[in-house]
């Protein structure tokens, strides 16, 4: 393949119909730029894919809100002009984390100076189906990744943040009830609080075996 540009994204991924028009009209102002859209979960009878999702989609519309603008997508939906890409290395292949290669993409892109925007008409499903077991183990999962970044981190302050403080949390355990009626709401909150005691453990094995694991 030698396009232009990289479309990137998962095996469990429904594109919307209009997404690579979206792209195509983004591009045409931001040519230089990373560009990523929304991920919408498709699995709306599942309390844990739509927990996920809640998470991913908090956690990544607050660290795009900040002064630098977008800094991160996930790798549902991430699209990259191919000669950047490739001159950053791609996707890292020393990296061996189950999750967190997108992060790491994302904080290397933003280390080279490279910029991202965001294409609200971009639009992906995701029909990624979880248990409860599975769900803990994804989020477990992520804390690794988030450690093993921070790990790799050459620049104060580039690409997605490690710690978003106490107000970031409590934002995200009340983001159910903004969303859904109150029985929903308060399943999904109570998952979000396993989710992130989940992430906590992974990040904390990943910070304690650091010296005997290949980043």
């Amino acid at each position: 393949c030698h396009g232009e540009f990289v479309l990137i994204t998962d095996d469990d991924c429904r594109p919307d119909p209009g997404l690579l028009r979206a792209y195509e009209d983004a591009l045409e102002m931001f040519p230089d730029r990373a560009l990523g859209g929304p991920v919408l979960n498709l699995l709306k009878d599942n309390i844990y894919s739509e927990t996920t999702q809640v998470i991913t989609t908090y956690v990544t519309d607050a660290w795009n809100s900040g002064t630098k603008g977008a800094v991160f997508f996930t790798g549902s939906n991430l699209l990259m002009p191919r000669a950047s890409l490739e001159k950053i290395g791609g996707f890292g292949r020393s990296w061996t984390s189950r999750t967190g290669e997108d992060r790491d993409l994302c904080r290397r892109w933003a280390e080279a100076g490279l910029h991202m925007a965001y294409v609200p008409s971009a639009i992906m499903g995701h029909a990624h189906d979880l248990n409860f077991l599975s769900f803990l183990r994804q989020h477990f999962h992520y804390g690794q990744g988030r450690t093993r970044n921070e790990l790799r981190r050459k620049k104060h302050m580039a690409g997605p943040p490690s710690w978003s403080g106490l107000e970031f949390y409590a934002g995200l355990l009340l983001e159910p009830w903004r969303i859904f009626p109150p029985v929903k709401a308060a399943a999904i909150s109570l998952l979000t609080a396993c989710a992130q005691i989940a992430t906590a453990c992974g990040a904390l094995q990943a910070h304690l075996y650091r010296k005997h694991e290949r980043f």
